[in-house]
């Protein structure tokens, strides 16, 4: 299926090939922790290659929506720039919990980051 996605779309459709991974929901889900350390590198791999191209950077969050192989193989296929995921998300996602002793959706801690960043003299780091 990888190789088949990474033809372009007209090629894709001369081909008549059923796709079979049309997403119909959001699942929350955490990583396997020996995969973690792969899915925090992609994201940095991502937000510097944005700095490079588009200085400043991504100021805010995004998601790099993906999928991965039977192999373990970590493959990005989209990336939304946006608050990631759905209602749900936000109170069932483990990582957040982990950082900061609580649960609580993305917004808040966007919030709480920026109210850190004003009081340590540092809104430039993190905002345009």
């Amino acid at each position: 299926m990888h190789d088949f996605n990474a033809l372009p779309a007209k090629q894709q459709l001369d081909l008549n090939v059923d796709v079979q991974n049309i997403e119909v929901g959001h699942t929350p889900a955490s990583i396997r922790e020996s995969l973690l350390e792969k899915v925090i590198s992609m994201g940095d791999k991502f937000v510097n290659a944005v700095k490079r191209e588009y200085p400043p950077g991504i100021i805010g969050p995004f998601s790099l929506q993906s999928v991965i192989t039977k192999d373990l193989e970590l493959i990005v296929y989209d990336v939304s720039l946006r608050v990631p995921g759905n209602p749900i998300v936000a109170t069932t996602s483990p990582y957040t919990k982990y950082q900061y002793g609580q649960t609580f959706g993305v917004g808040r801690r966007i919030a709480m980051e920026i109210k850190k960043a004003q009081q340590e003299d540092r809104l430039d780091e993190i905002v345009t």
